[in-house]
């Protein structure tokens, strides 16, 4: 079983890379592909921290450090904004229902965000989880939001309603969507009931 030591020891070397590096001095025909490399450290660091968020909502520190909730706690620990931090929460403890998505996560397949509207648009919908794990791989994360946005109109009986929910649940949470008169504040994908959801969540 992995222990926080042997974390620590990866932390300590990633981190004498780091000290290590002059970027004018890196052959230009090496630069993009150690670019690259750094890019998969960053990307499974942060599936990893992901995979463990609910652990440490669970093991409530944040508490004893007086923060209000979890995310709260996360964002403060790494420097993150306090609406990022829930995302990377609410994605953790999807995780059981979508174990195609955890296992792309932990080879390096996905980056979080991937994750994330992959989780959005199955909805623990094995068959859709592979179909958007397969879109994830090999298109852009744009590509990827319409196509979850699809897959979440297919599951929808009721598009229309869930339109107007979603719509009610704005309004009371963050007051007019708005900015003028007769002018609305969602971007143009959010147009349709269908990719109402899938474009709101991921922005």
């Amino acid at each position: 079983m992995l222990g926080v030591a042997e974390v620590r020891a990866e932390r300590d070397r990633v981190a004498a890379l780091v000290r290590a590096l002059e970027p004018d001095a890196v052959a230009l025909a090496d630069a993009e592909p150690m670019w690259n490399a750094f890019e998969r450290i960053e990307r499974l660091a942060a599936n990893a921290k992901t995979l463990l968020a609910r652990r440490v909502e669970e093991a409530a520190a944040w508490r004893e450090r007086g923060h209000r909730d979890a995310a709260e706690g996360m964002a403060k620990q790494s420097g993150t904004t306090r609406g990022a931090a829930p995302k990377q929460l609410a994605l953790s403890k999807r995780l059981d229902a979508h174990p195609a998505t955890e296992t792309a996560m932990r080879t390096g397949e996905i980056s979080p965000a991937q994750a994330a509207l992959v989780a959005a648009g199955a909805n623990g919908n094995a068959a859709a989880e592979r179909r958007l794990l397969d879109k994830a791989r090999s298109s852009t994360v744009a590509a990827l939001r319409q196509e979850a946005a699809r897959e979440r109109a297919k599951a929808d009986p009721d598009p229309e309603e869930t339109e107007r929910r979603i719509h009610e649940e704005r309004r009371a949470g963050r007051g007019p969507t708005r900015k003028a008169a007769g002018t609305s504040t969602r971007p143009a994908r959010c147009a349709t009931a269908a990719t109402w959801h899938a474009c709101w969540s991921a922005s």
